[in-house]
């Protein structure tokens, strides 16, 4: 065990201090955004949601919505959308459109219709309506979410998971960082319990923190124990996290859920159905969109909140029930176990899933990692030093 141990963390200690020391920046910057409230609009809490709300043609979410008003309390679902429909009919008999919404624009409401592009994926408002006066309005653009725009959290991720090409090679550069982490954090406890153990025999020695050898030593040995509960979830969330990426970089393009255009009946029953879910599940909920499609022949209602902390609701309308980020009958994530797994894992990970408090324990558990890896090369060259003096120059012993 000491062998492995000393051997793996020789050849590995670069890339875990890379890893634990970008990680800790990442947290550090979570951990300050989160605490002091700041709101979506924020480069970073755009970062910290990427991909939150599912990937491409799913997600329903733009860059608008982070800041966009809420909808009028008691709002009148139905009606606005008969109002849209009606006025997209006399403007363009026949014409369907792959998505329609409300939402509020320059502090009025307003329907939006449009069409969905697959390649490169972009969602195209071809018609926006007033819809206190039904007269043309001036359309709101959807932009895309993600890739999240440029801040210094997403710069130093990017670092942190090595994504030199998007998911190939980082993918396996994580899986395999994430086994090395394994390797010693096993490695390293089985030698602290035998060690503990062979103390526990000699009463005087019963202790779970002892100060033999320099001090480098004590340390590294005191945090790995101390941190050794953190950097197990860590290291579990960070290799399984990695497994998914290099084997998402294996599978073919992912399918689109390919949207149907929306008959002026369907929206009418749809924008009924999606009223009478949000009367049963959030009535008090302030609402910033409501959009209704067809996703993988799936008739939706998704509803941005507009909370503090925005959520995506979507909901089978021909069902009523919430639906997942991998529903049964969605186009292939490429994810072994699916997209929702993966972006619950992604969250573990970073402990945002949990808030400010599992955020501050993985920064610890970052900066101990940075920390071991300094310590652990610290205390091998002090001991091949001691080994050379002595004639015995091997690099592994």
């Amino acid at each position: 065990m000491r062998f492995v141990h000393r051997i793996v963390s020789l050849f590995a200690c670069l890339i875990l201090l890379w890893m634990g020391a970008t990680g800790a920046v990442v947290e550090s910057i979570d951990l300050v955004k989160l605490v002091r409230h700041a709101p979506e609009t924020d480069l970073t809490m755009q970062s910290i949601n990427d991909h939150k709300f599912g990937n491409n043609d799913y997600a329903a979410v733009t860059r608008q919505d982070f800041g966009a008003a809420p909808l009028p309390a008691g709002f009148d679902y139905p009606r606005a959308f008969e109002t849209l429909s009606g006025a997209l009919q006399h403007a363009e008999p026949g014409w369907r459109p792959d998505f329609v919404e409300v939402r509020m624009a320059n502090g009025r409401p307003i329907g939006q219709a449009g069409k969905v592009t697959l390649e490169p994926f972009a969602l195209s408002v071809a018609a926006a309506v007033d819809l206190a006066s039904g007269a043309p309005a001036t359309p709101v653009a959807l932009p895309s979410p993600f890739p999240p725009p440029f801040s210094i959290r997403q710069f130093i991720m990017e670092l942190h998971r090595l994504w030199i090409s998007h998911d190939t090679p980082g993918g396996w550069f994580e899986l395999g960082t994430g086994i090395l982490l394994w390797v010693l954090i096993v490695t390293g406890l089985v030698i602290y319990f035998r060690l503990l153990g062979l103390r526990g025999s000699l009463r005087q020695l019963r202790a779970w923190f002892w100060a033999g050898g320099d001090w480098w030593r004590v340390l590294h040995r005191w945090i790995s124990v101390v941190a050794a509960v953190v950097l197990i979830v860590v290291a579990g969330t960070g290799t399984y996290l990695g497994f998914e990426t290099a084997w998402h970089g294996l599978q073919p393009p992912r399918r689109s859920g390919a949207a149907a255009p929306l008959s002026a009946p369907q929206i009418t029953a749809m924008a009924r159905a999606t009223a009478a879910i949000l009367q049963r599940d959030a009535p008090t909920t302030p609402v910033r969109v409501v959009r209704l499609r067809v996703y993988a022949g799936m008739g939706q209602g998704v509803v941005l909140t507009g909370e503090p902390r925005m959520r995506q609701l979507v909901y089978d309308l021909a069902t009523g029930k919430p639906q997942s980020l991998n529903a049964p009958g969605y186009p292939a994530s490429g994810f072994p176990f699916g997209m929702q797994a993966h972006e619950t894992m992604r969250r573990i990970h970073s402990g945002e899933l949990f808030g400010a408090p599992a955020v501050f324990l993985t920064d610890l558990a970052g900066i101990s990692l940075a920390f071991l890896s300094v310590s652990g090369v610290v205390v091998y060259v002090s001991m091949w030093s001691r080994r050379a003096r002595a004639g015995r120059r091997d690099l592994i012993w």
